[in-house]
């Protein structure tokens, strides 16, 4: 169970869960273009995305080499945390709306 504290922590972080969801497109691509097309948005708003999501942390997560970001050992062992909890996430979430949209066919 969450507690107030956990809530606090994530406040802190100033980071959203957008922010998380882009640096993983980011990790599943190699790059900023390629992540706008999973995150359905500009390029620009990821690279800001990943900005505010980067400086969060005291590592540097991705070195550049030409148009792809390489991810360091730091942001690998960051998106193996992150990845399942995203996962785990979208599940729950798409689950509850099947089960809403169940429970609407059985009312009606």
């Amino acid at each position: 169970m969450l507690t107030q504290s956990d809530f606090s922590k994530f406040k802190n972080l100033n980071i959203s869960i957008n922010n998380i969801l882009v640096f993983a497109a980011v990790m599943n691509t190699g790059g900023i273009v390629s992540a706008s097309y999973y995150m359905n948005c500009s390029p620009s708003a990821v690279s800001l995305s990943l900005k505010k999501f980067c400086t969060c942390f005291p590592e540097k997560l991705f070195s550049r080499e030409g148009r792809c970001l390489i991810p360091t050992e730091e942001a690998q062992l960051l998106y193996n945390d992150i990845s399942p909890a995203i996962r785990n996430l979208l599940y729950a979430m798409t689950s509850s709306t099947d089960i809403s949209s169940t429970a609407v066919e059985q009312i009606s």
